[in-house]
């Protein structure tokens, strides 16, 4: 089911990997990010684009304000993982299938295209939804 998601932060690697796969898969997005310029076009031409710093709160308030959405997604900087999920050390490569779990029970290594599949994925299925799992390569 398409949904409409907000990015926060939409520019880092993980930010664009997911953005990419959610248009992809036919899902509306709405990116607030410092520069749009960093942005690949096929990201900024099919996306609505607020400008701003994630310590701008009024900025983010506006941006939210702006319209309903079914998701928000932070495409962090710091050890770049989409925030809400932690656990292996996130690296460059192709799609690979994640396995979530409680600390201790996943590896070490995760690819952003894979998390990027495994986070439109639990947007449907929901089994994690409100908790903050470890992921790895499954």
């Amino acid at each position: 089911m398409p949904r409409h998601i907000l990015v926060l932060g939409g520019t880092s690697p993980a930010g664009i990997d997911f953005s990419l796969a959610a248009l992809r898969d036919g899902h509306t997005l709405t990116l607030y990010v410092r520069n749009p310029s960093k942005l690949p076009p096929e990201i900024a031409n099919n996306a609505t684009l607020h400008k701003g710093e994630l310590t701008d709160a009024a900025a983010i308030e506006k941006a939210v304000a702006y319209q309903h959405y079914d998701a928000a997604i932070r495409g962090a900087a710091e050890g770049d993982e989409l925030d809400g999920v932690s656990g292996a050390a996130v690296g460059e490569g192709p799609a690979k299938g994640v396995k979530a779990g409680m600390v201790g029970e996943v590896g070490a290594k995760l690819e952003r295209k894979g998390l990027a599949e495994w986070v439109l994925k639990e947007m449907e299925v929901g089994k994690w939804a409100g908790k903050v799992p470890a992921v790895s390569n499954a």
